[in-house]
């Protein structure tokens, strides 16, 4: 239980960590699918290997295609239903690809799951990310990130160089920012 306090032999519990609760006063209050939903720019992305003798890799430019003319810039869409669809054009290439996945609000959070985890791998993405919505900003931004690990070969590939030195898996963390809007 949160909120204990031991004073002589009496236990007290603190009832102040229910106040941000929903109303049946003990599940977390949940930001609604609604507010989330919406057309994000991937503003940035980088994955940064656990590893300070790697360098970090912006998938934004690597993986993306950003400078050709009539290419759609990648966008996150995210519905009020629950689903979301992460369009992009592959650098080098002229033919969108699209990712699905689901998500679920929490406070302040929404938590995004690729339907196809192994389909978005050799971006350098989790299976799932847990991102921190600001609802002032209106950004999605991963959230506390957690490290996971990618293929020698995928990181390499979107790094541009190899190195006999790069283990097989590479082990990093995810940041980056989603706007609704212009990027700053």
């Amino acid at each position: 239980m949160r909120g204990k306090v031991r004073t002589g032999g009496l236990l007290l519990l603190s009832l102040s960590p229910l106040a941000g609760c929903a109303d049946d006063g003990v599940s977390p209050v949940r930001t609604p699918a609604g507010e989330v939903a919406g057309i994000y720019r991937v503003c940035a992305l980088e994955f940064t290997p656990a590893s300070r003798f790697l360098p970090a890799v912006d998938l934004r430019t690597a993986a993306f295609e950003t400078s050709a003319a009539g290419v759609a810039a990648p966008r996150l869409q995210v519905d009020s239903t629950g689903v979301f669809e992460l369009e992009y054009t592959p650098r080098g290439r002229f033919t969108d690809v699209e990712h699905r996945g689901t998500f679920v609000t929490g406070d302040g959070e929404a938590v995004l799951t690729f339907t196809r985890p192994a389909d978005v791998a050799p971006l350098l993405l989790p299976g799932s990310v847990a991102a921190e919505w600001d609802a002032a900003a209106s950004t999605l931004t991963p959230a506390d990130p957690f490290p996971y690990t990618v293929a020698k070969a995928d990181y390499e590939r979107l790094l541009g160089e190899s190195d006999p030195g790069i283990p097989a898996q590479v082990e990093g963390r995810l940041a980056g920012r989603f706007a609704r809007g212009d990027c700053p």
